[in-house]
């Protein structure tokens, strides 16, 4: 039988956890791993509380964000047949493994990822985990389109079976043989943009990735609930910088017109931001944009620099 493992990294929210565990375990997982990114909350207690013999917990020194945890946890987990990626703030919809098994049985060899249709609690669909058509392969159907239309212009509708350039970390159901063939998820990104560039670097490699709208995954996330920037203000860091990298590998050659449409981007969302947070929001952009041009990695935590510009 096809050995599917769920891997869920999880930082400071063992209530989320726990929620999450419950309806993981409902499914019909072969492995559960979780990587415990050295939480200081009551994640430990919480996984303590869970006796089920499908569970392997890997409980890091240090927190590494989620690119280091997903790299961590696909080593862990690389030698089953399939790998299920997400984040203790999401879920699988009630029989979505089960579906992900009978779409197993057929499924190309060249197929490396089977990306969920990720939707919010009230089941809508979740616009940061769209698919994604790389814009910059496919300049004829989408460089137009995406800027008319932004980001939708490049994604797909999350109920759309297709092939696409990339998905995010949330129902990314990997093949274990490819896990073992190609690099990990670049750990030094810290948080944000390593699954896209993970799933270009396996596009670059010549694998497959399909949307597949059988499997749904819910995403209870709430750095977005307050519009398209980041919250708290220092995760913005982390979209930015990893961004600058992710207009060099989508763009290639035509990076320079990526990233200035990004910086566009990017401006506009501060742009909506008032006073103090206004300030603290283009002070974390500058640094940020600076350190993706000259492709610093690792931590870069400037919450105390948001903390003093916002309380002007």
């Amino acid at each position: 039988m096809t050995r599917i493992a769920a891997v869920i990294v999880t930082y400071n929210r063992a209530d989320r956890l726990r929620w999450t565990l419950d309806r993981t375990f409902a499914e019909t997982f072969d492995q559960v791993f979780v990587v415990n990114n050295a939480s200081t909350d009551a994640t430990t207690e919480v996984l303590a509380q869970f006796d089920d013999p499908r569970l392997t917990v890997l409980n890091l020194p240090e927190n590494i964000g989620g690119a280091g945890g997903f790299a961590a946890g696909i080593n862990a987990a690389e030698n089953a047949d399939w790998l299920v990626l997400f984040d203790d703030d999401a879920w699988p919809a009630g029989g979505a493994i089960n579906r992900l098994r009978a779409e197993l049985e057929t499924v190309l060899p060249d197929v490396a990822v089977l990306a969920a249709d990720v939707r919010l609690p009230d089941g809508s669909a979740s616009d940061m985990n769209r698919p994604i058509i790389n814009p910059f392969w496919n300049l004829r159907d989408r460089a137009l389109n995406t800027l008319r239309y932004g980001r939708g212009g490049f994604t797909v509708a999350a109920d759309t079976a297709t092939d696409i350039d990339a998905a995010t970390f949330v129902g990314y159901a990997l093949r274990g043989s490819v896990a073992r063939q190609v690099p990990k998820p670049e750990a030094g990104l810290f948080l944000y943009s390593d699954d896209i560039l993970y799933s270009l670097a396996l596009r670059k490699a010549g694998w497959r990735i399909r949307a597949f709208p059988d499997m749904q995954f819910i995403h209870d996330c709430e750095t977005l609930a307050a519009g398209d920037v980041y919250r708290p203000l220092w995760k913005n860091h982390y979209t930015i910088r990893n961004g600058v990298e992710v207009a060099r590998v989508a763009a290639g050659w035509m990076c320079p017109a990526a990233l200035a449409y990004l910086l566009l981007v990017w401006t506009k969302r501060g742009l909506r931001l008032r006073g103090g947070e206004r300030r603290a929001y283009f002070a974390i952009f500058a640094r940020a944009v600076w350190h993706g041009l000259r492709r610093k990695r690792g931590r870069f935590d400037p919450l105390h620099l948001a903390q003093s510009r916002s309380s002007d």
